[in-house]
């Protein structure tokens, strides 16, 4: 009996991760996992402390699935599954790279992770780890390394392996890199094969994270209403599986909409709900964006303090997080601020943005070489 339930919940779970439905899967993964300590079998155990630690990252609880997957781990090497040590290493270093910016750490494990790929069975695990590296590399700002290593895992799964949550991840990727070096064109085009392929699994947080991505660009491009539509659905999607991240996610960029096209006071209620959900589920580097956001739209409607104290603070966290992008993007919201009362640091705070947006290969880089050439020389000694 106890083998039947536990073998069932382990087969079912992927059904239950793709489609959001946490609520459902905790319950049995952790009656199965009592099962499987009465029994004593230690593979089962870490299979289930696998799955425990993805739904308590699912629903904002970093922390929790740390220690999940840690405890996995331990039982993993006592019964040497190379798929199930390669599985926790990629994981672990998701959380130190994705939570505390422990940049150094993630890759350890991720490392130790592809000495095991050379063992393991399980061809989708090599997606997850050229994913998880690219994305470590991404939030160094090393964008070109981040780059080859998404390729590197669509390249692999075209080998080996099937669609797949992380190779679809990998193409959502490569659109939001798209997106920031302002190939809009390309980026829309990763983005709409990836909501293709997350629709036909159902898929359900990739295809909030995925509209949500494809809201985002068309702001940039300022077709709104487009905006408006895809990044309400991308909500919708995200309320329904309760997915903490992809709800404040959804909410920023909803709120960036709205602050461009003029609606200022419903910007500002989206982004004091998302700031709200990022400190419930502690996503410190997304509260940082949406600071970033909202110091935007205060800067439109001429609440130059208020701005000041939002790129403030996602400067800090940025500065803690070793995040380049969010850095960038605060110093140059400081610049303009800082310039009616003390234009040299204006300049100097315009000047460092730039130099990091100038290495990322960010397409912001040239809004902040146009407010130099327009200010700089209003600056003397």
């Amino acid at each position: 009996m106890n083998h039947s339930f536990i073998n069932g919940v382990l087969d079912v779970f992927p059904t239950w991760r793709i489609r959001g439905d946490m609520a459902t899967a905790v319950p049995y993964l952790k009656t199965a996992f009592t099962m499987a300590q009465t029994i004593g079998n230690r593979g089962y155990q870490a299979r289930l402390l696998s799955f425990l630690g993805i739904t308590a990252w699912v629903s904002g609880k970093p922390q929790e699935s740390e220690a999940y997957h840690q405890q996995g781990l331990t039982l993993a090497y006592a019964v040497e599954d190379a798929n199930l040590i390669a599985k926790f290493l990629i994981d672990l270093g998701s959380v130190a790279g994705g939570y505390y910016g422990d940049y150094n750490q993630a890759k350890t494990y991720l490392l130790e992770a592809a000495t095991y790929m050379q063992q393991a069975t399980h061809p989708e695990h090599g997606a997850s780890l050229f994913l998880t590296l690219g994305n470590v590399a991404y939030e160094q700002g090393d964008w070109r390394e981040a780059e080859q290593y998404w390729h590197e895992g669509l390249e692999h799964d075209d080998r080996y392996g099937r669609t797949n949550s992380a190779s679809i991840s990998l193409r959502r990727n490569l659109g939001v890199l798209a997106m920031v070096q302002g190939r809009f064109d390309t980026a829309n085009t990763h983005l709409n094969k990836t909501l293709a392929l997350a629709r036909h699994l159902n898929a359900a947080e990739t295809i909030s994270s995925t509209l949500s991505i494809l809201g985002q660009v068309a702001t940039e491009q300022a077709d709104y209403t487009r905006a408006q539509a895809l990044l309400e659905e991308a909500l919708f999607v995200a309320r329904e599986i309760n997915a903490p991240e992809s709800i404040a996610q959804a909410l920023i960029n909803l709120g960036q909409c709205a602050a461009n096209s003029g609606a200022t006071s419903v910007a500002a209620n989206h982004f004091q709900e998302a700031l709200t959900v990022t400190q419930d589920a502690d996503l410190t580097w997304l509260a940082a964006t949406g600071h970033i956001y909202r110091g935007e739209m205060h800067l439109k409607t001429g609440e130059t303090l208020a701005a000041r104290q939002d790129f403030t603070t996602a400067l800090e966290t940025a500065v803690a997080l070793e995040a380049p992008e969010q850095k960038a993007a605060a110093l140059f919201g400081l610049a303009r601020t800082s310039f009616p009362d003390d234009r040299g640091q204006a300049i100097r705070y315009a000047q460092e943005s730039v130099a990091i947006f100038d290495e990322l290969g960010h397409f912001s880089a040239a809004s902040v070489h146009q407010w130099l050439n327009d200010n700089a020389q209003t600056v003397t000694g």
